[in-house]
């Protein structure tokens, strides 16, 4: 047996193992022994999360089997917990992406980003940071950074030709960190931009039913704006540690421009795909009630034929995914703009991994582990706001360099919602920063799927991504924190230093 099955055996063994030796030796609650059960559940499923000895998706099937065994849970309150409107979100917004890659809006958007930012490598540095930040807004991370590589491969063929590869490595380190960088960075600002905002909305509202609604123009509220900021942060530090001694002419954009030439006039098909996209990010800003002081907008649930209280953003994608599977395709005849095959696509896994995020959730509140974990750290009430927040900021944008952003939300927001409850703090002043923050690994080549993909191209090593990562990191924890502590303070219905009503158990 090689090294690298051992391991794997070893880890796949580690989980349950420990798991089962917590439960007989441990007692953390007497007279309490599901939170103990519980317990060894959520180390089994960390253990597999993080070392991944089997799929991240495969580790979130634990809990339907594990549950109803261990007493838990009966089955069939679990497995409704795997696939609801959060879920559905995520579906409709994958499918209208999944469509403007199948014909081909990404490219003309990439082609154009060079032609309109290419004059001097410092603005196309700023072009890329700015392009694949606003299309990982709606698509996923990974999606974005494929998108924007081919651009920066082809630009950089045409300048090294020019000017040598070894003189224009610094501007080769900058282009393809800054697409990494930028997917991650663009995610945060709406919620289906990654999707640990995702689950972060699904989870609050499982532990806290009462809570208000976090609806899609809120949160770009509050995190589009830091998302400008690290943008503008990624684009100062890049500049700065790679083309401020770097003396190259102008980008010759001819090429580019030929090339978009030839792909001719927007096509009918690239047209429809784009209304849709545009009528669905446009019914989600305007779907709820706007108050902006002075004058009060009324979204369009409140017309009087609808019950507003019956939609949701999940409504809005699934609208723009079934119109997608009805608006016919004149290219291919027979055909929609959308057919199930090319749905096929759609990232099943982390649908998966969602529902098991989620069901960890309601066994922390179904067996009192919450109230333990929350009793716990309880010390935490010490610090300041400020500290306390910078604090949760630092412990997620690190853990994450190591861990999967997903399962790590999934693990840490109900032992943060837990403690919120034990300090009456509002929860959201904990678990919103921790959902930022989650997304916001620059250092290390597995933080991400980006960093990863543009490390695979061998142009990087890892001591330049964790020079520039670990000053946008500490710039992530520390312009997320100042952003909830002033604008974002009164965003949510309420003070998040107050602990609110609806929090009450």
């Amino acid at each position: 047996m090689d090294e690298s099955r051992a391991g794997r055996l070893g880890w796949l063994l580690a989980g349950p193992l420990l798991a089962a030796a917590i439960m007989i030796f441990v007692d953390l609650v007497p007279g309490k022994p599901e939170v103990t059960r519980m317990a060894g559940v959520v180390v089994w499923m960390a253990i597999w999360w993080v070392t991944e000895p089997v799929h991240l998706a495969a580790t979130a099937f634990v809990p339907i089997v594990a549950y109803p065994l261990l007493g838990l849970m009966p089955a069939k309150a679990v497995a409704p917990v795997y696939l609801d409107q959060i879920s559905f979100l995520f579906i409709g917004a994958f499918i209208v992406a999944l469509a403007m890659e199948k014909w081909g809006l990404h490219t003309r958007f990439a082609l154009q980003t060079v032609l309109v930012f290419g004059s001097s490598p410092r603005r196309l540095l700023l072009g890329f940071l700015l392009s694949t930040g606003f299309l990982s807004m709606w698509m996923s991370n990974t999606a974005a950074t494929m998108v924007m590589l081919p651009p920066v491969v082809a630009v950089l063929k045409k300048l090294e030709e020019r000017h040598g590869v070894e003189r224009l490595q610094p501007l080769a380190v900058a282009l393809y960190l800054s697409i990494a960088y930028a997917a991650s960075i663009g995610g945060i600002g709406t919620l289906i931009g990654t999707p640990t905002n995702l689950v972060f909305v699904r989870l609050l509202h499982l532990l806290y039913p009462q809570a208000p609604e976090l609806s899609f123009l809120r949160w770009m509220l509050l995190a589009a704006p830091i998302a400008l900021v690290m943008l503008l942060a990624c684009w100062g530090v890049l500049t700065t540690l790679y083309l401020r001694k770097l003396d190259v002419g102008p980008v010759d954009r001819a090429s580019f421009r030929e090339e978009y030439r030839q792909l001719g006039p927007p096509s009918y098909e690239q047209k429809a795909v784009l209304i849709i996209a545009e009528v669905m990010a446009l019914l989600w800003v305007f779907r709820s009630d706007i108050d902006l002081g002075f004058i009060k907008l009324l979204g369009w649930t409140s017309l009087p034929f609808l019950k507003s209280a019956m939609i949701d953003d999940s409504t809005v994608a699934m609208l723009a995914a079934l119109a997608l599977f009805i608006i016919p395709s004149r290219q291919r005849r027979g055909e929609a703009l959308m057919t199930w095959r090319d749905a096929n696509k759609l990232p099943w896994g982390i649908v998966m991994l969602f529902g098991g995020g989620f069901v960890l959730a309601k066994g922390f509140q179904a067996t009192g582990l919450d109230v333990w974990c929350g009793d716990s750290l309880a010390h935490l009430g010490r610090l300041t706001p400020l500290v306390l927040a910078l604090t949760i900021c630092l412990l997620l944008v690190f853990l994450t360099e190591f861990t999967a952003n997903t399962s790590t939300v999934e693990l840490v927001l109900p032992i943060l919602a837990a403690v919120a409850l034990t300090l009456q703090v509002n929860p959201l002043f904990m678990m919103v920063p921790a959902t930022i923050c989650a997304s916001l690994g620059f250092m290390m080549p597995a933080g991400t799927a980006p960093n990863a993909i543009v490390f695979g191209t061998g142009r990087l090593t890892v001591r330049q991504m964790v020079r520039s990562g670990i000053l946008l990191n500490l710039t992530g924890a520390l312009a997320t924190t100042v952003a909830v502590l002033t604008w974002g303070r009164h965003l949510f219905g309420g003070d998040l230093l107050q602990f609110p009503p609806w929090a009450v158990r």
